[in-house]
């Protein structure tokens, strides 16, 4: 248990660590001498500058870090040129979703052209509620909070990819999702 650390940038809790340079006194004070020390970083966007922690947590030997959460992998690219491996996290395939939910193939289909192929979702106990409200979440993070949070980092307002009206982008999101679930 003492060689793992974990944080969740989300939970308040960790909000004062947001400041990079209070981020790697805390982590470093919890390195294990002698042994691997396991470091999990989710939601790390949140953390200003944070390729400078990551990059001397990283020629530091035994040390395995692990950045979760981080949706804009090319900015990640940009920030740790060289010196990280991306796992990408896919939806299931319809097979992999018909081998976990146990569902027939056209019952399976249209549960898995309904509710999607994220692994959660499979797995949960799916009442159209449920899959909604959880479905709802992943929106509000991935579409809203993520690119919102990335807007509001954004330095130079002449950016030709900067998105100026997350309400329109909401829009069509969300219309977007309407024709892909019912065509």
């Amino acid at each position: 248990d003492e060689q793992i650390v974990t944080i969740n940038f989300e939970e308040l809790e960790y909000e004062e660590l947001q400041d990079y340079k209070k981020l790697y006194a805390y982590l470093k004070n919890r390195l294990c001498k002698g042994k691997m020390t396991y470091i999990f970083l989710d939601e790390i966007q949140k953390v200003s500058a944070f390729e400078k922690v990551v990059d001397s947590l990283y020629v530091k030997p035994q040390v395995d870090l692990y950045v979760t959460g981080y949706m804009l992998s090319g900015d990640l690219a940009t920030l740790l040129t060289g010196r990280y491996v991306e796992i990408k996290m896919l939806p299931l395939s319809f097979y992999e979703f018909l081998e976990v939910t146990g569902s027939g193939q056209e019952q399976g289909l249209s549960e898995y052209m309904r509710d999607g192929g994220l692994p959660y979702v499979a797995v949960m106990d799916r009442t159209p509620e449920k899959v909604d409200t959880y479905l709802e979440g992943i929106y509000n993070t991935v579409i809203v909070k993520d690119i919102e949070d990335r807007q509001a980092r954004k330095e130079s307002d002449s950016d030709k990819r900067k998105i100026n009206d997350i309400l329109l982008l909401k829009t069509i999101a969300k219309y977007l999702a309407s024709i892909v679930g019912n065509p």
